[in-house]
This record gives structure tokens, C-alpha cells and sequence, in this order.
């Protein structure tokens, strides 16, 4: 499944970006679209499907998101991970994830509130919150 993510994601008439994580959650690869901000330095938002996946390989979710700020672009994103190598004698498996963005549909759903990361997130009451934001110092 992680590889039809990535191949749907080098279509350009899909207009898709795509992030991929290893186990720790740290983005190892990303191909940007217009919309949706992947931090280029530091962590990225605990909200994204894609972390959501990484401890249950096989997992397909799909979750119509869109970030906080100025142009909130809806997006379908699609996520699953993939064991790289299995569990061996007291170590766990190597996992990684992939997470599929497609611009979503007209009125196909709700939309679930994500963030980029913390430090610029504008949501006040977000329980996953690792540190506080700069836009909020003054308040």
C-alpha cells in the first residue's frame, strides 16, 4: 500500500503531496503541495493521520483534514505504514509511514482541525500540544 501512495503522489494531473516517516516520526521524505505546510526543521503536528498509523502496519486511514491558519485548504489524506524489518529478539520492528495528500472534494465531509507544528499552531485547547506557540506569546 505505501507504494501505491508514493506512485499516486508522482501524478502530476493528481496535484498530491506525500510525507513519509520512520519510526521516530521524523519525516524523511516530502513532496510539498500547495496548501499544507511540512516543516522543514523540527516536529511536525501529532494530529496527522500518519502518526496515527505508525504502530499498526497495515492500517489504512483516511481523514478529510485541513491545517489552521489564513487559507485552509481541505485535503483527503490517506495514510499507512509498512514493517521494513520484522521484530527480532528484544527489538521491535522497523516501521514506516506514508501519507498520501489529495485536494478533497466539495462538501465530502467535515474537516478534522491539524496544525503544522506546535510552535506556529493557533489552536489554544489542542490536548497534543508539545510546546507553546509564538503567535499566542502576548496573549
Amino acid at each position: 500500500m505505501p507504494r501505491i501512495l508514493r506512485r499516486m503522489a508522482a501524478l502530476a494531473e493528481l496535484g498530491a503531496g506525500l510525507v513519509v516517516c520512520d519510526r521516530s516520526g521524523t519525516v524523511i521524505f516530502r513532496k510539498s503541495v500547495e496548501g499544507f505546510i511540512v516543516p522543514r526543521h523540527g516536529s511536525c503536528c501529532p494530529l496527522w493521520p500518519i502518526f496515527s498509523v505508525l504502530g499498526q502496519p497495515g492500517l489504512v486511514v483516511s481523514q478529510r483534514i485541513a491545517q489552521l491558519g489564513r487559507a485552509q485548504t481541505p485535503f483527503t489524506a490517506y495514510a499507512v505504514s509498512e514493517t521494513r524489518r520484522a521484530a527480532q529478539y528484544n527489538e521491535g520492528p522497523l516501521t514506516q509511514a506514508a501519507m498520501l495528500l489529495l485536494p478533497a472534494a466539495e462538501g465530502s465531509g467535515r474537516d478534522h482541525a491539524v496544525g503544522s507544528t506546535c510552535r506556529i499552531c493557533p489552536n489554544t485547547k489542542c490536548a497534543a500540544r508539545r510546546e507553546p506557540s509564538i503567535l499566542l506569546a502576548g496573549a
